[in-house]
């Protein structure tokens, strides 16, 4: 991007209650990590908020396909 080119928020959601710490990008869907122990999958259509995982324990380590 150069520095003269504008940027424009094309949407805004909520859902986390604490700062974002990972994003991950797939076909229309975003999920997205935050420091409030939760993963959230959100459509890119709708900007809804699809599901949320709440993590129970001090770390969350788990592989899976979007």
């Amino acid at each position: 991007m150069n520095s003269d080119q504008d940027c424009t928020t094309v949407s805004r959601t909520r859902g986390h209650t604490s700062y974002i710490t990972c994003v991950a990008v797939h076909d229309t869907f975003i999920v997205t990590g935050a420091a409030d122990s939760t993963l959230r999958k959100w459509d890119t259509i709708s900007c809804d908020c699809l599901f949320t995982y709440r993590v129970l324990g001090p770390h969350f380590y788990h592989e899976f396909w979007v």
